[in-house]
């Protein structure tokens, strides 16, 4: 009868760790994903604009930190809905 041997414990920690690893790349890519969708498709935007409105802010405060200021006024413009600084008030 063949004898049976405890797993190490590294190698459970290894499966963990490679878990951890594809967990954060898909979340990394689905990002970019998102990213790229709302970069390109102002109907999308838009959506994001009635449905989810704090990930459209989100983006467009990363993008008038990066420096492409001109997707809010390009969109605010286009859907009718007048420009307003959130910082003044």
């Amino acid at each position: 009868m063949l004898k049976k041997y405890p797993k190490d414990e590294a190698f459970k920690w290894s499966k963990v760790f490679k878990g951890v690893i594809y967990v954060e790349a898909v979340i990394l890519l689905g990002s970019f994903y998102l990213y790229r969708k709302l970069c390109r498709d102002q109907n999308f935007r838009y959506n994001c604009h009635q449905k989810h409105s704090l990930i459209l802010e989100t983006f467009y405060n990363f993008m008038e930190v990066v420096g492409h200021d001109y997707y809010r006024t390009m969109d605010y413009k286009k859907w009718n809905i007048a420009i307003t600084d959130k910082k003044d008030q």
